[in-house]
């Protein structure tokens, strides 16, 4: 058995991020259409846009509708602009941050990024933590769930 070390016993960003993770990232100049189908297609809300080796924000589906909303009235091909001009920042997280330090994050952008502008490892998102802390959860809840219904049967 492995000593763990006082840091093991919380809740770490390295825990949340998918192992099978693939991380799709787009180019400044992608069009929002295509962007948007490769979103689509891969079933994922937001994706980070880097250049050469550098993110610069990440393209969600939030960023287009709070961009489009500022974009002037007369412009009507907002699809076949860049990516660019629709992105946000989202917070830098390091693997071996503690997740709770993440949740107001989560409440404001739905995910983190994992790494460094120049060296990005994933992004996380709310659905993750969830799934995350239901894993961590589904125990406990089977047990108070046994145990109601042994007063019930009593």
């Amino acid at each position: 058995m492995r000593e763990r070390s006082l840091k093991d016993l919380f809740h770490l960003v390295k825990e949340v991020l998918p192992e099978t993770q693939e991380l799709v990232t787009f180019s400044s100049e992608m069009p929002v259409k295509e962007a948007l189908e490769v979103m689509r297609k891969k079933n994922i809300s937001q994706v980070p846009i880097v250049e050469g080796d550098e993110v610069l924000g990440v393209f969600s589906y939030r960023s287009l509708a709070e961009g489009m909303r500022k974009l002037a009235a007369n412009h009507k091909d907002v699809l076949s602009l860049p990516v660019l001009e629709f992105y946000e920042d989202l917070k830098f997280a390091q693997i071996t941050d503690e997740l709770k330090s993440l949740l107001d994050e989560f409440d404001l952008k739905d995910g983190v990024l994992v790494g460094t502008q120049k060296r990005l490892q994933g992004i996380i998102t709310v659905v993750d933590a969830l799934r995350y802390f239901y894993r961590v959860a589904a125990p406990y809840i089977l047990v108070r769930e046994i145990e109601l219904a042994i007063t019930l049967i009593q």
